[in-house]
């Protein structure tokens, strides 16, 4: 593995995720929690590597699943598609 996706696991691998500091954006969070609410399954797919976005994940508390960067896989750049295509919101901060 090599590139952004070898960086973005050795920093992950170093730096212990605080996700309480982050700017989540309410409304958006409001949005999902009616999404969810409603019956819908909620991912939180990112090209992050996963050890920072499970932490995100698990302090917002509504995420059914994480589709995010591992050894095996790399998201970063792809379009992803199918049902999780549906309500995506592109580049916006959680």
């Amino acid at each position: 593995m090599r590139g952004r996706a070898c960086l973005k696991q050795k920093l992950a691998a170093q730096i212990k995720m605080d996700p309480v500091p982050l700017p989540y954006k309410r409304k958006i969070l409001a949005w999902l929690r009616e999404q969810k609410a409603a019956g819908r399954k909620i991912i939180l797919a990112t090209a992050s590597d996963f050890q920072m976005a499970k932490p995100v994940a698990d302090h917002v508390g509504i995420f059914d699943e994480v589709l995010a960067q591992r050894r095996q896989n790399q998201f970063g750049g792809a379009e992803i598609s199918g049902e999780i295509a549906f309500g995506k919101i592109r580049r916006t901060r959680i």
